[in-house]
């Protein structure tokens, strides 16, 4: 099934929150717990899911667990979530060391692809999504996010090996995510609006039509902030669908984008006035909360 088939089939809009973070609220471990058991992750994301009932589902994912896998030191709360400590890639000559094979046995990692095996087997009747970070988020939580933006301009050499690894890491995990039960990759890059469009064209779109060729479930691309000027490029990634922050003007993006291509924006309930996420295709039905 297609992203297009997913939205089509429904006489409403689509509503569901990106990842489910407000699940920690669930559990009585803490955040910490949560990202280091998969029992308690599962357990987390299945109330979140119960409580919710969100027409697609994500499983509680936090910001560092492929660049951990590659080298990056995380430090990890109990009351927030985890963050990278020290960043592993200062120059080209650090990059053989980034060993893709063993980030992906990571303990973590492993932890959380049971999550998610755990979860497919609870919901076998829901749409199951996986949120991965993008390459050049990853790119940047491995050599540090100012390091590598100033990089494209004195060193895109090294910004485009380094962005090429990582997304050869994002395309491997995500496919151990769809051997889990995952039916749709949402990738989050959160870097990129920093980036003009041939930057972008450059770094970046090459990368991620790589990564999306090679996922055989739904996908879509998520660029966080103001990312109006990177949407032409980002419709060419091969993703199914595009994710846009509130900031980008929805209507405007309609007119840049081919039409079987999903757009999903962010709406306010109007009870709750929680951020949910909604695609622009079936009918107009407002989602309000239990």
């Amino acid at each position: 099934m297609s992203l297009t088939d997913l939205a089509s089939k429904m006489e409403r809009r689509l509503v569901f929150p990106i990842n489910c973070l407000p699940a920690a609220q669930f559990v009585e471990e803490g955040i910490a717990h949560i990202c280091w058991r998969a029992e308690i992750k599962y357990r987390a994301s299945l109330a979140f899911a119960e409580k919710f009932q969100p027409d697609i589902v994500f499983l509680f994912t936090d910001v560092t667990l492929l660049a951990e896998g590659l080298g990056a030191e995380t430090a990890l709360y109990s009351n927030r979530m985890p963050a990278i400590r020290r960043h592993p890639v200062k120059t080209v000559h650090d990059l053989p060391a980034l060993r893709i094979s063993a980030a992906l046995e990571a303990e973590r990692i492993a932890e959380h692809l049971r999550a998610m095996a755990l979860m497919r087997q609870a919901i076998s009747n829901l749409t199951l999504a996986a949120l991965v970070h993008g390459p050049f988020t990853v790119a940047g939580q491995l050599a540090g996010e100012t390091s590598l933006c100033k990089s494209v301009v004195t060193s895109p050499e090294f910004v485009q090996r380094l962005v090429d690894l990582a997304g050869e890491a994002v395309s491997l995990y995500a496919r151990r995510l769809i051997d889990a039960g995952a039916d749709l990759i949402w990738v989050s890059d959160a870097l990129p609006s920093l980036l003009g469009p041939d930057s972008f064209h450059r770094f970046i779109t090459p990368v991620l039509q790589r990564v999306f060729a090679s996922l055989p479930v739904m996908t879509v691309l998520h660029v966080c902030g103001e990312a109006q000027h990177l949407i032409t490029e980002m419709a060419t990634t091969g993703a199914q669908g595009l994710s846009l922050d509130s900031k980008v003007d929805f209507l405007a993006a309609e007119d840049m984008v081919p039409e079987e291509l999903v757009l999903i924006g962010r709406r306010l309930c109007s009870q709750c006035h929680q951020n949910y996420c909604r695609t622009a295709a079936a009918l107009d039905q407002a989602m309000t909360c239990n």
